[in-house]
């Protein structure tokens, strides 16, 4: 199954720019996108929004789960801004969730190392 960071290198090459392109247009640092890519790590839940701000040609469907198009229509652009809005709220609630998860992990390992 194809992940997250292979369809943003796909839409990078579909836009025949660089990854640091990307990064620039999302506000993102210098490598943030291109260590994830090298290192096969996620991303931050904010990037992922950022970039579906930036590039609307792409549909956030295929973009998270690879279901569907790359490219939406005119007509799909317009008539799919709450579905969009919500799969990326949910997205940031799970990776929030996660987050929280790995906080209550390290306060365990730290009581236990005292």
């Amino acid at each position: 199954m194809r992940n997250i960071l292979s369809h943003i290198l796909e839409i990078a090459n579909n836009e025949r720019i660089s990854i640091g392109a990307i990064e620039k247009k999302i506000g993102a640092s210098k490598g943030v996108l291109s260590r994830a890519l090298a290192n096969g790590t996620d991303i931050q839940a904010k990037w992922l929004q950022r970039i579906v701000e930036n590039y609307p040609q792409y549909s956030s469907d295929w973009l998270l789960t690879g279901q569907g198009e790359m490219l939406r229509s005119a007509a799909h652009h317009h008539q799919q801004p709450d579905a969009d809005y919500d799969l990326l709220k949910e997205l940031c609630d799970t990776q929030r969730k996660l987050i929280g998860s790995y906080e209550e992990l390290l306060e365990k390992m730290r009581a236990k190392s005292y």
